[in-house]
């Protein structure tokens, strides 16, 4: 853990004001770290858009009621 918050601690200090992790990875040991500037964990943010992308709307003229 240290590593990864020294090196967003070294990006927030450069003027970073938000942190992609990019790596599928380091959400996983980013949690519950503080690292100093907020963070986006990339794959949250693609499964997010996944079901966003999936759920049926009023528009695709699908009875959402069936």
């Amino acid at each position: 853990f240290g590593v990864m918050e020294e090196l967003i601690g070294g990006l927030a200090d450069r003027g970073a004001q938000t942190v992609i992790l990019g790596c599928t990875e380091f959400p996983l040991v980013m949690h519950g770290v503080n690292a100093g500037c907020p963070t986006v964990d990339s794959m949250e943010v693609l499964a997010r858009a996944a079901i966003r992308r999936a759920k049926p709307t009023p528009s695709d003229g699908m009875d959402l009621k069936a």
